[in-house]
């Protein structure tokens, strides 16, 4: 640990970003103080798949935004919860627009070739299914939407 390392521990949020201003460097204390809380909190909400992009955003716009931070408040974890709020209620908006965006083209998101109808039967086969939905769904969704423009145009 060096020594701005080991002073950066002693020192509250508000006076490590008022450092930042001159140094930039001096920024990374606070992210590594706090990136593990937001990314729980996100990843608690949104999952572990969007969770890195939404927690490294929050701190991008936070490092952007430093200079208009309250000084007089010592903790800045509510200022960067309030930043991953944000985030996340944009990110929920621009997934329900992309679905709402695939349902009117007609490509059924949710059929997926690993449920049978008997494993769909058993409350295993649906959490498993969920599972694998949500981490293909995504990029699948593209793809469907790729593949229905191509044959469209």
């Amino acid at each position: 640990m060096t020594r701005t390392q080991a002073e950066a521990l002693d020192v509250d949020d508000a006076e490590l970003i008022r450092r930042s201003l001159d140094d930039p460097e001096q920024f990374a204390a606070l992210f590594d103080r706090h990136v593990q809380q937001i990314h729980h909190y996100v990843a608690r909400r949104l999952g572990t798949h969007s969770a890195d992009d939404i927690a490294a955003e929050t701190f991008l716009i936070a490092f952007r935004r430093r200079a208009s931070y309250d000084l007089t408040r010592p903790l800045a974890r509510p200022w960067l919860y309030g930043i991953a709020t944000t985030l996340m209620a944009r990110h929920r908006r621009d997934e329900e627009r992309f679905l709402r965006a695939l349902s009117r083209t007609g490509v059924d998101r949710c059929q997926n070739r690993w449920l049978t109808p008997r494993s769909a039967a058993s409350p295993r086969g649906r959490r498993n299914a969920g599972c694998r939905r949500r981490s293909l769904g995504c990029l699948a969704a593209i793809a469907m939407c790729f593949c229905w423009w191509r044959g469209a145009t």
